[in-house]
């Protein structure tokens, strides 16, 4: 640039900031929009501190880094409208602060109903996929394919996307901009505006070129009807060099565009051509047209890795599949086929299905080697080396062609559609296309409230809904709509609703409720201008009028409306093209006014003006956009004024819809500060991008953005008398905050099937099985997440709860402070675990080899699963680099994967886990497995305050139920008690010992422990018979916690195998919930750890001390379980048959005869199996062996009923009879004679026997 050149820009600037500097000194107070002049410097410097760097330094691209900053980061755009800059700058700090990052609780975000767009890394490692939705929630979810892992959610990623090769970088568009952003940081690193480069910001497809710094893209410039093929650098100045114009008929079209390896050669199809661009020149290597009929967007193109040839599969309906020689410059071969996808091999070079394999260098299947026949059965949506992604009914698998490897893609997503504040309630109903939950918002406890089953096909079909009132729902879907009663959840109508003509394209709806009156408008994305409009009786459903008309404005054919709105109940406005506003009658739909508002430069681009014809010429055409908002009187509408680039500032704009005339102009928060608040101190909690932020309406300034989440956030509902705001995010998050401090409690996900998880702000969890299993603990900064097996001791629902309730008592601090986030911040640092060999050595093991590689914080223990199953642990003592670890791991018949995984030297980080299928085994015999139990009772304690009346007789009945129901079911039955005084930790291990040397794969176990328990810090542990207490230490020191249960399980390789705890732990019936939370975290930690389905119920010191009919509770209820909980009546009760009893009933029986509820707590760990055979019994269980001795003698003549005075009558016993007495439940007592159970008798029949 010459000097004078340079000194002609800086006068301009000069004269455009002093004109800016002047309109904004005649605007009045009130008017004062934004954020200072002198404080962009200060903004510009951050930014380019963060990675976002300004196209240069005017205040209109400064602003337009800060939207890309705010957008990646999900926050509010109206921040770049405040006037205190405070916020933001804290803000901008804290995302550069990485001192104070910490690892994030990854929830699984999914891809909702189905996939979209997919991309494949071009290593094989990572997957791209897009949701499938047609909502304003743009976002990308990335997979590792070693792992099928999520590892990432990038929300505002629109499509055409591509990863750019050799980093971890996603090059998207999103009109009208090219943006590359990092895919761990979420930040951009660059953005690039397309439409002042071609006219037009509609990019229909991109890709990466190898270098990262060039992008050819495919720009739809629909107002000539072409394609531009070019390319775009990415340095600064980011600059755009046209290729070639593509001229095409159909105004809604697709396009492709592929990079050769080399970067030499673009591909490209479209318009029913096929293109090759030789990037350096421009010139046009290969022209020819497809005859493929529609594009399609899974068109595919694949350079070979020599770049000698170029495979291709495009059009929609039937494909035209082929190959081109580059060199040659021509066309080889080409065929139109059925079906015909693309896929590569190992080493990146591209195969053909047809279904059968095509080389497209020949046009014949390859010599040897070749992906499966059955892929064409699937839809193959995206490929990448020895890689192939397909689509199926249930979602996404991966799959390795070449070696048979598959796995499905976790996809927990739920899609979130209405959300309504029940004030009354204190709590947050929130629905989606089939289901409703409400959260309590003081403890943020879930309460499923009921499901759309019953509404047919518009529940089904359901993408929105909104709450009319407390009691209706309004559930709309793609053609239906139906109204629900919310008291009843009863559908009390449900009709088609789409008005539309067929030929209306992509066509956008806007719903308004006027008194009982739906009304509905439709408008085209493309095709002529055209409104639909009908109403319906909300009482009825009944559709009361509709009309459809086709208006003859000016403006482009293809893309003729922008946008429409209901702007009153009376008019329409609508938004053409070309920057005029049209009233609409929503009577007849007949224009009312028509008028094209006076939006200056200056109003969306203060102190960014060129003041040039050509800069006024394009501000016109293309400089700004224009959205229709209700109206604010009867003579006026009101609109907001944007820059499309996202250069400027958005502006409220009153105009008079008979001149056109701009009564007022107010930047959004301005116009914010008019709508009315009911809090007391002024403050209002809104919604902004992914985040909720709090406004003062009265000072006119955002004062605080809470942490945004992973979706767009719906909606915000503030309880001040609670002190609790709640955003709600469209993928199904729920963050609860305190609102007087900003401070995040935590939040709530609610993903589909019902299934909810909540974690506190520190990362501790509790919540569905299902989705916390699909959980990981991941670096922002990493694009790995830690194995969700390896978070065992962040599951503490008893923290969560006290978090939600603000931490009273301090237990969630304590515990944070405690655990040691800081090291798990190293997770890079974690070994890593490569299976060097696995063989079968037997029809019952598999000998496998693992190299351990240390990570940087040393090897610590190595673990060993079947299928989940913790089957082996081994402690490496010594330091050493890399270590190789063998062992023979015992596998079944239906055995499917080992697994491998190594800890650090603290036992604190854990290594992703490698896997290895299990051969399929030679042993076809069918031999029934064996059953083998320990049964461990505990009364008589060396501590005499310890003793207890049942644990040990609890232990022997469930040993005799056993015994019987295993009998017929299992080939053997063996049973090992370990009682009272033996029941120490080295005696129970011995009986570990004797189970392990002989049980095997096929086989049961079971483990039934009574006696003394005690939860402390999320940790459970059984009170041995030998236990003393003698100081704070005495529970490690002396008790048997996670870890002995742990080693001793590792050591029994049942895959079937069901832990059940009846003890006892004194206050638990004062104890609060989160104490009894915090048992139920205890229960599932363990399950987690070993693999193993976990029952338990922990009963306090009187109810141990009565017991029930001669038993503990829970035994007690599980001992009726054996006979009743036979649910399909095949008479063999099942895990799930047993589990469910004890939860319906235990609650129940307890409250009867104790008069509190005690709830079990059940980990299945995904197991389901056979557990005994039903065993008919007098209804309290198995018939059971009771002592001899007598207790009492009876006074007089007694009948003996089965239940406490009910039920069948049994023997009479004649005064001066002896029994014993068993249990007393209001008035009656149980007898038993003999050693054998009479029944009951009225207890004032009886008296101690002496």
């Amino acid at each position: 640039m010459s000097e004078r050149t340079d000194r002609r820009g800086k006068r301009a600037l000069r004269l455009s900031a002093a004109l800016a500097a002047a309109f904004l000194a005649l605007m009045p107070p009130t008017a004062a929009w934004s954020i200072e002049t002198g404080d962009w410097p200060v903004i510009r410097a951050r930014l380019k501190a963060l990675g976002y760097a300004p196209e240069g330094e005017r205040i209109g691209q400064t602003r337009r880094a800060l939207h890309s900053f705010l957008a990646a980061e999900g926050l509010p755009e109206l921040l770049s409208d405040s006037r205190d800059p405070t916020v933001l700058l804290s803000l901008m700090a804290a995302a550069a602060d990485t001192s104070r990052a910490r690892p994030e609780l990854y929830v699984p975000y999914g891809f909702g109903e189905e996939p979209g767009l997919v991309r494949i890394s071009r290593d094989g490692r990572f997957a791209a996929v897009a949701s499938n939705r047609i909502s304003n929630d743009t976002s990308v979810t990335m997979f590792d394919l070693q792992t099928g892992i999520e590892v990432a959610v990038l929300a505002n990623v629109g499509t055409p996307f591509d990863l750019v090769p050799g980093r971890t970088e996603i090059a998207h568009a999103v009109f009208p901009s090219i943006h590359v952003v990092n895919v761990a940081s979420g930040h951009n690193r660059v953005s690039v505006d397309m439409l002042s480069r071609t006219g037009s910001g509609y990019v229909s497809s991109l890709a990466p070129f190898p270098d990262g710094q060039t992008v050819a893209a495919v720009v739809d410039d629909k107002r000539s009807g072409e394609y531009l093929v070019g390319v775009v650098g990415l340095a600064e100045p980011a600059k755009w060099r046209l290729l070639h114009r593509v001229k095409y008929e159909r105004a809604l079209g697709h396009s492709r565009v592929a990079v050769s390896p080399s970067g030499r050669i673009i591909a490209f199809s479209g318009a029913d051509q096929l293109m090759l661009f030789d990037v350096r020149t421009g010139k046009t290597i290969v022209k020819t047209a497809l005859d493929a009929g529609d594009a399609s967007p899974s068109d595919e193109l694949q350079f070979t890795p020599d770049e000698r040839t170029l495979a291709f599969a495009v059009g929609e309906g039937p494909r035209v599949v082929g190959g081109v020689d580059i060199r040659a410059a021509q066309v080889i071969w080409r065929k139109n086929v059925s079906a015909g996808q693309l896929i590569e091999d190992a080493a990146g070079r591209p195969l053909i299905l047809t279904p059968e394999a095509i080389d497209p260098a020949t046009g014949q299947p390859p010599v040897a080697g070749g992906p499966m026949a059955g892929l064409i059965d699937a839809d193959i949506v995206a490929h990448g080396p020895g890689v192939a992604l397909l689509s199926r009914h249930d979602g996404l698998s991966v799959v390795e062609p070449f070696t048979g490897r598959s796995q499905a893609l976790a996809n927990h997503s739920n899609r979130i559609t209405a959300a309504f504040h029940d004030a009354a309630g204190k709590r947050l109903l929130v629905a989606d296309g089939g289901d409703m939950r409400a959260v309590d918002l003081a403890t943020g406890a879930i309460t499923h409230v009921g499901g759309f089953a019953s509404l047919g096909g518009a529940a089904l079909a359901a993408n929105s809904a909104r709450f009319l009132d407390a009691g209706r729902l309004l559930v709309t879907g793609p053609k239906r709509v139906g109204l629900v009663d919310l008291a009843s959840w009863r559908l009390l109508w449900d009709v088609e609703f789409n008005t539309a003509p067929d030929d209306m394209l992509l066509r956008l709806t806007e719903l308004r409720v006027v008194g009982d009156e739906l009304r509905v408008l439709h408008w085209p994305m493309f095709g002529p201008w055209r409104l639909a409009f009908a109403t319906f009786d909300l009482s009825s459903g009944r559709r009361t009028a509709s009309w459809n008309r086709v208006y003859d404005f000016a403006g482009p054919v293809a893309f003729p409306l922008q946008t429409a709105a209901f702007a009153s109940d009376e008019r329409i406005l609508a938004v053409d093209a070309d920057k005029r506003a049209h009233l609409v009658a929503v009577s007849d739909g007949s224009v009312v006014a028509a008028f094209r508002p006076q939006v200056r430069p200056e109003d969306v681009n203060p102190g960014d003006v060129k003041n040039t014809a050509q800069y006024r010429e394009w501000f016109d055409a293309s400089g700004y956009m224009l959205v229709p908002q209700p109206m604010a009187s009867s003579g006026d509408v009101r609109l907001v004024a944007g820059d499309q680039r996202g250069y400027g500032r958005s502006l409220a704009l009153t105009v008079d819809s008979r001149s056109g005339a701009v009564r007022a102009r107010r930047s959004r928060l301005e116009a914010l500060a008019d709508e009315p608040v009911a809090t007391s101190d002024g403050i209002v909690h809104l919604a902004g991008a992914r985040s909720g932020f709090a406004f003062d309406s009265r000072q006119r300034v955002i004062v605080r953005v809470l942490p945004p989440l992973t979706s767009t956030a719906l909606l915000v509902a503030e309880d001040e008398t609670l002190d609790r705001v709640a955003v709600v995010s469209s993928g199904g998050g729920v963050q609860l905050s305190v609102r007087s401090s900003g401070q995040v409690l935590g939040t709530v996900f609610l993903a589909r099937d019902n299934l909810a998880l909540s974690m506190t702000a520190e990362g501790f969890f509790t919540g569905s099985e299902a989705l916390w299993r699909s959980v990981g603990l991941r670096n922002r900064d990493q694009l790995r997440v830690l194995s969700p097996t390896r978070l065992i001791d962040l599951l503490r629902p008893d923290l969560v709860r006290e978090k939600f309730l603000g931490d009273p008592r301090g237990a969630v601090a304590r515990a944070n402070a405690a655990f040691d986030f800081a090291l798990l911040m190293r997770m890079d640092a974690a070994p890593l675990v490569a299976i060097a060999q696995a063989t079968r050595s037997s029809p019952r093991s598999l000998k496998v080899a693992a190299t351990i590689t240390d990570g940087g914080l040393g090897i610590g223990r190595v673990e060993w699963r079947v299928d989940g199953v913790l089957v082996g642990r081994d402690e490496i003592r010594e330091p050493v680099a890399e270590i190789r670890v063998e062992r023979e791991v015992p596998v079944g018949r239906q055995s499917r994967n080992v697994t491998v995984a190594a800890y650090d030297r603290s036992t604190t980080l854990a290594s992703v886990e490698a896997s290895v299928p299990v051969p399929r085994s030679v042993d076809r015999s069918d031999a029934r497995p064996r059953l083998f139990a320990i049964a461990v009772g505990v009364n008589d304690y060396a501590d005499a305050r310890l003793r207890l009346r049942f644990a040990a007789i609890d232990a022997q009945a469930v040993s005799s139920g056993l015994l019987r129901g295993g009998s017929g079911l299992y080939s053997d039955v063996v049973v090992r008690l370990v009682l009272d005084k033996d029941a120490t930790a080295r005696r129970i291990g011995e009986a570990f010992a004797d189970v392990a040397g002989v049980i095997a794969p096929e086989d049961t176990f079971i483990l039934f422990v009574a006696g003394h328990g005690i939860t402390r810090e999320g940790r459970y542990y059984f009170i041995p018979a030998d236990f003393r207490f003698g100081s704070e230490n005495s529970l490690d020191e002396q008790g048997i916690g996670r870890g002995h249960w742990e080693q001793w399980l590792s050591t029994i390789p049942a895959t079937h195998s069901l832990m059940l705890f009846d003890t006892c732990e004194s206050g638990t019936m004062t104890r609060d919930a989160s104490a009894v939370l915090e048992q139920a975290g205890a229960a599932r930690q363990l399950a987690l750890a070993a693999g193993r389905a976990v029952l338990t119920a922990s009963t306090d010191d009187a109810p141990a001390g009565e017991g029930l009919e001669g038993h503990g509770i829970f035994t007690h209820t599980l001992l009726q379980a054996f006979d009743k909980a036979d649910g399909d009546r095949d008479q063999v009760v099942k895990l799930s048959e047993l589990a469910g009893y004890v939860d319906r009933n235990l609650p129940a029986a307890s409250e009867r005869a104790f008069g509190f509820r005690q709830v079990p707590q059940i980990s299945l760990a995904g197991q389901n199996f056979a557990v005994i055979n039903q065993i008919a019994g007098a209804g309290f269980g198995p018939a059971l062996t009771r002592d001899a001795r007598p207790t009492h003698v009876v006074i007089a003549e007694a009948e003996a009923t089965a239940a406490p005075g009910a039920g069948a009558r049994g023997a009479r016993l004649k005064p001066g009879t002896t029994v014993r007495l068993i249990s007393v439940i209001n008035g009656w007592a149980l007898v038993a004679r003999g050693g054998a159970d009479v029944g009951y008798v009225a207890e004032a029949t009886l008296r101690p026997f002496k």
